[in-house]
């Protein structure tokens, strides 16, 4: 496999913009739809200290979208 170093430097240039944007000021989107999230577990994501990205390669938005609500509550103390 061919890695440029040019295309390293600019997935890194790309997630640190994403990682300096106040984490509460992020609409995340996906397949072109706006991600709504469980309040509580936003604010729960913020306290410990990871990035915007991380949220995202985690995959812990997965448990704090809306839809997902009745998992968050039911596992709060666990899914972050």
């Amino acid at each position: 496999m061919r890695v440029d170093v040019e295309t390293i430097e600019r997935i890194q240039a790309e997630r640190e913009v994403i990682n300096d944007h106040d984490f509460n000021n992020i609409e995340f989107y996906e397949n072109g739809e706006k991600l709504e999230f469980h309040e509580k577990a936003l604010d729960d994501w913020e306290m410990i200290g990871l990035n915007n990205m991380d949220f995202i390669t985690s995959g812990e938005y997965k448990h704090a979208l809306k839809s997902n609500l009745d998992y968050y509550e039911e596992n709060q103390n666990e899914a972050i």
